[in-house]
């Protein structure tokens, strides 16, 4: 994962853009099933040069988290063959996405109010076991951390909330 932060020459807001690489499982063993109805796992995994961005920027107190997403220009126009789209395409934009769910938890648990902006530049397609997602979900949290006060730089780990 790639961290910058920095200000917006027009506006001077803070924002992070992170670049977060898909993985590839190396090794992937299922240990059993925890109390969480989640598995334990063990696992090897290596990062390739297929990359999303993120772009996460601080707007003003009040406002809410949104998402805007960005898709490959090939992603928006192929089909597969029953005529519907690619689902390794099919992201959610709006609340259900894992971005967003774990950006407003975190502005939740923190107090935060300020809002943020987050654009996806989606590059690793959906389901295709690349860690795509959760890549994603552990740089917005990354982002949001650095701009929300919740970060610390010393020890590059997110404060407890």
């Amino acid at each position: 994962m790639r961290i910058h932060l920095g200000h917006f020459l027009d506006s001077g807001s803070p924002y992070v853009r992170v670049e977060t690489p898909a993985k590839l499982n190396l090794f992937l063993e299922v240990l059993g099933k925890r109390e969480d109805g989640f598995h334990q796992i063990e696992t090897l995994m290596c990062p390739i040069s297929l990359c999303d961005h993120l772009l996460v920027e601080l707007v003003d107190e009040n406002d809410d988290i949104t998402l805007e997403l960005e898709l490959p220009e090939a992603a928006v126009f192929r089909k597969i063959s029953d005529g519907d789209s690619d689902p390794a395409w099919k992201i959610p934009s709006g609340e259900e996405n894992l971005v967003v769910r774990a950006a407003r938890r975190l502005r939740e648990l923190s107090g935060c109010r300020e809002g943020i902006r987050i654009r996806l530049d989606k590059q690793i397609p959906a389901s295709a076991g690349l860690a795509g997602g959760s890549s994603d979900v552990a740089a917005a949290l990354v982002a949001c951390s650095h701009l929300w006060g919740c970060w610390d730089r010393e020890h590059r780990k997110m404060i407890r909330v």
